[in-house]
């Protein structure tokens, strides 16, 4: 992957092989060839409408028929070992996405899986919005205070959702302000 694309990203991710879907213009063919990507998004924002925290490793692509490729078990492993996000046809269970991972090189970094950047990417966002008022009040022990609210609430919030792991919120999360 780095060799021949030279990609590290926390935010990108690459998914093959190339998908057979129904042919939509109507074509003599009544099948043809396609990247898989417009179809893993669309189900990445299906699935993140149940929580960004999701991931869509396992699930099946919506209107892919068949694979244009198939792997052997050491090319499957040696793809996945790069961060390849392989599509499977196994066991006749319909065509899956593989994987989540994203094309970060961090071997003990969390963003290496999407649902993890996703998640991250969402609670900064989400951070930021909440905190927008604060930006100019005066650095007392008010301010940390609302800071400390504004974020244990939403982290609360997705504790409730099960986006954080714990048996109780105190040993999902701690805020240290």
């Amino acid at each position: 992957r780095q060799v021949t694309l030279g990609i590290q990203s926390t935010y990108g991710q690459l998914y093959g092989p190339w998908i057979i879907v129904s042919d939509p213009s109507g074509a003599r063919d009544d099948t043809r060839e396609n990247a898989p990507s417009a179809r893993i998004c669309g189900l990445t924002s299906r699935i993140m409408d149940g929580g960004n925290h999701l991931s869509n490793g396992g699930k099946l692509l919506p209107g892919a028929l068949d694979l244009t490729a198939r792997f052997s078990q050491q090319e499957y492993a040696s793809l996945g070992a790069m961060q390849v996000n392989l599509i499977t046809d196994r066991l006749n269970v319909g065509v899956r996405i593989g994987d989540d991972f994203t094309l970060s090189n961090g071997v003990n970094d969390p963003r290496k899986f999407g649902s993890v950047r996703r998640w991250l990417g969402y609670f900064k966002q989400s951070v930021e919005s909440a905190l927008i008022e604060v930006v100019f009040s005066p650095a007392n022990k008010t301010l940390f205070a609302d800071i400390d609210s504004a974020i244990t609430t939403f982290l609360l919030q997705e504790y409730n959702k099960g986006a954080l792991f714990g048996n109780t919120p105190q040993d999902a999360f701690q805020v240290i302000i």
